[in-house]
């Protein structure tokens, strides 16, 4: 959909962000979401970086400046 111009990544990131709104409170699987740190390099969007600013979920085992690392605890 990116590719075809027909979604941003701005968008289908929005989208993620309302549905893990929406479920989470219920089924807990996220611990944090650091959705607040996207910016315009992160979103832009060109040939050599087709992903970038598309949503992931990631296991929080890694320690990252200025965000919580819990091991899922």
């Amino acid at each position: 959909m990116i590719s075809s111009g027909e979604a941003s990544s701005e968008e289908i990131n929005e989208i993620y962000q309302t549905r893990i709104d929406d479920i989470n409170p219920g089924i807990n699987a996220y611990i944090s979401k650091t959705s607040s740190n996207l910016d315009s390099k992160t979103t832009k969007t060109n040939d050599d970086k087709p992903l970038a600013g598309i949503p992931y979920a990631v296991k929080d085992i890694f320690c990252t400046e200025g965000i919580q690392t819990t091991c899922g605890s």
